[in-house]
């Protein structure tokens, strides 16, 4: 996923305001209070509608003061498809409140969905996480980043295996491979009751009792069946366990990728220790140059 462009009207301190998000890295730099986290609650509400909104604010809040009406316009590309959400809300001056009006989903151009639900579940299915995943994952406000770098190294591990649901792939390795053991006895016993049946018929044709060897060769009919279903599942769990093999490769390298985060934040931590370290000694250094004055 990459936003490509950004339009907002009388959202937060911006009467009207268009970003394009060029290819690379995009940079919005400016002093405390100049709107650079309203750009990010823009892109967040833009996808997720009001349930963009954090839990401390309401929905008028995203409206500019003095204002009726806010718009919120977001495009971006996905998987070569180019989306754009469009969500617009109406503030009543006299009650305070503030509610959508509307939000719709466009891909390559054309309208799918004109309904806030179905463009919030649109949006779910397409990126495959919900507001809180994509927070935790993509979008991170200003000072959400302490909660990541001060965890407990468990606990950060948890945070990110619940995250990406990691744990679940040894579950399903261990079902399949249950699944294909179980195939694999039933088609072993199959195979020895068939050779059974096939001893017996070659008993009985010493004896000719026709009724018999007939109702012996449906019987070895039905056998075959059961084999042929049986080999049929063992093949679905050879792919299955396939598949969870492919995934269990996934997480090794999400694993590495996480290893390598840790020691970012080991040096983050290092690094904010040390800056504490001579903030401290300069402020202290202060107080003695202001007792010495």
């Amino acid at each position: 996923m990459r936003f490509k462009r950004l339009k907002v009207k009388n959202i937060r301190s911006y009467s009207d305001l268009e970003i394009d998000f060029n290819d690379g890295v995009t940079v919005v730099s400016g002093v405390n209070g100049s709107g650079k986290s309203s750009l990010l609650e823009a892109c967040f509400v833009g996808l997720f509608g009001h349930r963009g909104i954090p839990r401390d604010f309401v929905l008028a809040d995203l409206v500019r003061k003095g204002c009726e009406e806010a718009v919120i316009h977001l495009e971006f590309e996905h998987r070569g498809q180019e989306y754009a959400v469009i969500q617009e809300f109406r503030n009543n001056p006299e009650t305070g409140k503030a509610s959508t009006t509307k939000s719709y989903l466009e891909i390559d151009g054309e309208v799918v969905v004109n309904q806030a639900t179905q463009t919030y579940d649109s949006i779910r299915n397409l990126l495959r996480m919900d507001e809180e995943a994509y927070k935790n994952c993509v979008y991170i406000r200003q000072g959400d980043i302490d909660v990541l770098i001060n965890a407990r190294k468990k606990d950060r591990q948890r945070m990110i295996d619940d995250l990406l649901q990691i744990g679940r792939l040894e579950e399903y390795r261990e079902r399949a491979k249950s699944a294909r053991t179980g195939v694999g006895r039933h088609i072993t016993e199959t195979h020895a009751r068939i050779k059974d049946q096939q001893e017996e018929i070659e008993t009985i044709d010493a004896t000719k009792p026709v009724a018999r060897k007939n109702q012996l060769n449906t019987d070895l009919k039905q056998l075959q069946q059961e084999v042929a279903n049986l080999e049929t599942m063992r093949d679905r769990t050879s792919t299955r366990i396939e598949k969870d093999r492919q995934h269990i490769e996934q997480y090794t390298r999400t694993q590495k990728q996480i290893d390598e985060l840790d020691r970012g934040i080991s040096g983050l931590e290092k690094r904010k220790k040390e800056a504490l370290t001579s903030l401290e000694s300069k402020r202290k250094e202060g107080d003695r140059l202001h007792k010495s004055i």
